[in-house]
């Protein structure tokens, strides 16, 4: 089964907060810039003593701990991080908190199309019930690691664009 998420923050709210290092290809990302996303949420492997009996096991095999974007420091071992928020987990919505950027709710994606230096989004505002088209400088694509491919393909030429989906899953089973 995979969880479809639609709210703010995504994904990033209801995830285990796993922070791993992908590589695409056709797209070239520098080790600084992963070593910038890392600092800025604090990312970090979790303590041994914040391991399970049986994941603590894994490690003997050679397995390494999963970073995560989590300040242990703040963790109460609760172990719902896949269930709800808390203020010990990193989340996307830190960026709208910082940002003055305009939110837009209910706004279903059509198209998209860059002219220029100008973005257009053709969609359905659900709000009012009407068709809507937004003209910006900057924008960015938070629809989810589905849809996020869908709308960015229609403006970036790279055959790899939604290939290879990554599933952060709840529950991982290991063994030899």
């Amino acid at each position: 089964d995979i969880a479809y998420l639609n709210s703010i923050g995504g994904s990033t709210v209801c995830a285990v907060g796993n922070a791993l290092r992908v590589k695409v290809k056709g797209i070239k990302i520098e080790d600084e810039i992963y070593e910038e996303i890392e600092r800025e949420l604090n990312v970090k492997k979790p303590p041994y003593e914040f391991l399970r009996e049986y994941a603590k096991k894994f490690l003997d095999f050679g397995f390494e701990r999963t970073p995560k974007y989590i300040n242990f420091d703040k963790c109460n071992k609760c172990g719902k991080c896949a269930h709800k928020p808390c203020n010990a987990k990193w989340t996307a919505v830190e960026f709208i908190k910082k940002s003055n950027a305009d939110v837009l709710c209910g706004f279903e994606v059509k198209n998209i199309r860059k002219e220029g230096e100008v973005f257009y989004i053709d969609g359905v505002d659900r709000n009012a019930n009407s068709l809507k088209t937004i003209k910006a400088k900057n924008v960015i694509i938070s629809a989810g690691g589905i849809n996020s491919p869908r709308i960015l393909s229609k403006i970036l030429d790279n055959e790899h664009i939604g290939k290879n989906l990554f599933v952060d899953t709840f529950v991982t089973v290991g063994g030899i």
